[in-house]
């Protein structure tokens, strides 16, 4: 009797750490996705409003052969 109760309790545990875990791996996927949207938000942003630094003309290259 006391070794069934034992059982039930070890099944209840890992009930319970399962769900911890996916509890876990849904915080750790929303944390990416969101951090991946605030990426890509920036992203975003900069390719619409470029960086001074990038706004140089590249600089003239010559077509002329070196003999």
């Amino acid at each position: 009797l006391g070794r069934k109760n034992q059982c039930r309790q070890t099944e209840k545990n890992d009930t319970s750490s399962r769900h911890q875990r996916k509890e876990i791996i849904l915080n750790v996927r929303i944390t990416q996705a969101s951090e991946y949207y605030q990426y890509q938000k920036s992203y975003q942003k900069s390719v619409a409003e470029p960086d001074e630094r990038f706004s140089r003309r590249p600089t003239s290259r010559s077509t002329d052969r070196i003999p």
